[in-house]
This record gives C-alpha cells, structure tokens and sequence, in this order.
C-alpha cells in the first residue's frame, strides 16, 4: 500500500531525540580494545543514525520528528553537521518532511549553519511556539505540528500552547523533565500534558530512556537516545515507530537502534576467595552463567555488544589485601577481567572494575535499631538539605553542584543527581561495615 492510500485513514512516523551527534562514548578502556572493537565504538553514533533513516525509508514513513538535543553543543563538527545533512537529503529524497527543535544540548542560538538545511526540515523556532502543517501531494491538511525549541541551554519560560480542535491529526514536540523542580529543562509536568485532549500525540525529548507514559489520547511518550553513551545509561539505543488512525488509539513501538549497550553486574565472591589467583579461578567457574545473564538480558533481534562495569562484593580476605593499595588492585583485577571475558569474547569490554566494602548485613550489625534510624534520618536530610555544598568544600574545584545550566562551568564536572545519591549510599554502608568491624 503506497502512501496515498494509507493516509485516507492514518499517518505514519519516527520519533527520535538525544541523537548527541558529536558526543563519544565514555570508555576508560577505549585504548586497550582491539583495533576491531575500536572501529566498532568509534562509528556507533553513525550506525544507530543511519539505522534511524533507513528504518523511515524502509517503512514509508510521512515524517520524522526530533525532539531536540540534534548535537552536543561542546563537540559538534563539521563532519557532524555533515552527517546529518547527508540523512536528511536521503529523507528528501523519498518525500519524506523532518519537523525538529533544539534542545539544551543543541539550543538554537548556538546552532551553527555550516550547510543548509534542505527543504524538507523545518526547525522549529525558539521566539514562541511554532507550527507547521503537513499536507498531501493534493493539499489537503492531514496533520499540524507544533513546537518551540530552547534558545539558550536552560528554558524556564511558561508553558503557552494555545491550541483549537482542528480536523487533522495534531502533534507536538517538547524538550523537557515533565518535572516542575527542574525548572530549567521547560517547568510542565504529564498532568499538564492530559489537559490537551486536542493533541494527539506529545513527542519528548531529554530523557535518555525509552518511556512510553500515556498511550490513549493525547500519547505522551520519550523516545529515548539512539545510543547510550556511558554507564548510567543501561538500555539500548532506541527511538519510536508510531501510527495515528482516526479509528483508534494511538499505535507507538520501540525500535531498538544500537547494537551496544552498557550493564553494571555484580559478582557476589564467596569466602573461600583469598586473593587473586583464585578469583581468576572462581569467575573462569562463573563464566558462562555470567555472559548469559549478560546476553539474554539485552534488547533486540541480536545480543549485541556489552561494556561491562564489574562490582566485586561479599566478605573475602581479598578486601584485606586490597586495603591501602587500591590503585594496584583495581589494576590487577581489571587485567584478570579482560583475560577471563574477553580474551575468547570479541562482544564485551571491561569499563571498569570496582570493589566496594560489602555493608554487613542485619544478622552481623551490632548496632543498635535506633542508631540506624538516626543514620538514615542524618543522610536523608543531607541530600535533601545543603549535603551538595558540604559535599563541594570535600572534593574541590574539580565538581560543578550547579543545577542551572546556564551557570555549568566548561572545565568543570557536573554532579547529577544520581551520582549525589550515590556516594550517600557509599558512604552510609561504609560507616555501617566500619562500626561493625570495630565492636567485634
């Protein structure tokens, strides 16, 4: 069925976003790879890219949306810029329109016009909510889009969509938290979205996942990014295949885009591992009960290609032997992990090798209940309260507490607030481990 004749019922489309063109994967151990591992790593952003647009061609899509964050604003190129121009045109080709916004990443008083744009895109301004209309090869009107793009790298501005019951189908973009306490990334929330029974479909960007939130009318939904970049990012690249039909709800599936993907698994070491001769021996035992957890739990047709982060835990003798050395040991146990997976396995890489102090459990805790309950009250109000500028006067100059872009230093980096509540825990179950040790 050509294109005509679908659309006396209904549209098809691609929701894209966080494409991050110009942003590399964050690797440690990028030098240690194979040259064939490498080449892989180094042409992932373009392969999920092209997979985007040969998957709109493939399926005849009426257009494609993106949801902002185009590039990255600190590493674009030229060569970049070219890549997209050059999926674009292929889009144009087939008759297929491209309506896009920037986002913080990509804001469009940032945007550099190294080539321009071919007729088929229209990039939404960032002055007021825009629109723009869809129609077919014989003008009749079949879909109007909207959306308003970031003109700087935070967007605080109220939400002022005016919109009317019209006969077609209606869309619109958004680059935004769905959180009103980051008011930096567009203050709106889901129940603001649900208040527009006009719009058929809301296609969001800024949220690295996949999250489909309201499938009836109006559709909310983030496409997620085309390629994870680094550990926190535990999904495969993604973006969303939807179809809109007078005659029902709103149809929307994901599209798994990246081969690559990263994990965290933890390694529970029993007792008996007293150093590292026999841990070598205890993960060659666990091997293959690892890498398939590791496999069966990825996403798509294919396994595809891990970046594995491994967190040794447990009580050992090992822990002993690390203390005050662990620049040496995390050295050693890195090399043991590539020699154990990756040796005989060109589909997984080692990012990195921790091994944390095993907090005790509740059998071995010799401390009382209520002193437990003031440790937690204590680190609930650090991270609710001024934990951050406590935290800040600790680690120095090199961590940036802001949480307004428009104050983000270059050189700095930044704290999310996922690593934050990271090293609360840390910290929590090493006071626990440390107080246990001392009373016995």
């Amino acid at each position: 069925m050509d294109r005509t004749e679908r659309r006396k019922r209904e549209i098809r489309f691609v929701h894209g976003a966080d494409l991050h063109l110009g942003r590399g994967l964050s690797i440690p151990s990028y030098d240690k790879a194979g040259k064939e591992t490498q080449e892989f790593l180094k042409n992932a952003v373009q392969d999920s890219f092209s997979r985007m647009i040969r998957f709109a061609i493939e399926k005849k899509v009426d257009f494609v949306l993106l949801s902002g964050d185009i590039f990255d604003l600190n590493n674009r190129s030229i060569q970049d810029y070219h890549l997209f121009l050059e999926g674009m045109k292929k889009l144009e080709k087939e008759n297929i329109k491209v309506y896009m916004i920037s986002g913080n990443h990509d804001p469009k008083g940032n945007w550099k016009s190294f080539f321009s744009l071919p007729s088929n895109v229209t990039h939404f301004s960032a002055m007021q909510m825009d629109e723009a209309e869809y129609r077919d090869e014989e003008g009749n009107l079949l879909a109007k889009i909207y959306g308003r793009s970031y003109e700087k790298q935070a967007d605080k501005r109220k939400w002022d969509l005016k919109i009317e019951k019209e006969d077609c189908f209606q869309i619109c973009l958004l680059h935004t938290m769905l959180d009103k306490n980051t008011p930096q990334y567009m203050p709106i929330t889901l129940e603001d979205l649900k208040a527009y029974p006009e719009i058929d479909y809301f296609a969001l960007g800024h949220i690295h996942q996949c999250r489909i939130l309201r499938e009836e009318k109006p559709a909310v939904a983030f496409s997620g990014t085309i390629l994870p970049r680094d550990i926190m990012e535990q999904e495969k690249g993604s973006m969303l295949y939807g179809e809109l039909s007078p005659y029902q709800k709103p149809i929307l599936q994901k599209v798994v885009l990246s081969d690559l993907f990263w994990k965290q698994v933890e390694v529970a070491l029993p007792k008996e591992v007293e150093n590292f001769t026999e841990l070598e021996s205890y993960l060659e035992e666990q091997k293959e009960t690892l890498l398939e957890d590791i496999f069966s739990s990825a996403e798509g047709e294919e396994a595809g290609f891990a970046i594995i982060r491994w967190v040794l835990t447990g009580k050992t003798p090992l822990a002993s032997l690390l203390s005050g050395k662990e620049t040496e040991g995390e050295e050693e146990l890195f090399q043991i992990f590539e020699r154990v997976f990756e040796e005989e396995n060109d589909r997984l890489l080692t990012h990195s090798v921790l091994f944390p102090l095993h907090p005790v459990t509740e059998e071995e805790r010799p401390i009382d209940p209520t002193l437990l309950a003031e440790l937690d009250r204590i680190f609930e109000g650090w991270q609710e309260g001024n934990g951050k500028k406590e935290l800040e006067k600790v680690m120095g100059d090199l961590w940036s507490f802001t949480e307004d872009p428009e104050k983000e230093e270059e050189e700095k980096l930044l704290m999310e607030k996922e690593e934050f509540a990271f090293i609360l825990e840390k910290a929590k179950e090493l006071i626990i481990s440390r107080y246990g040790e001392e009373e016995r």
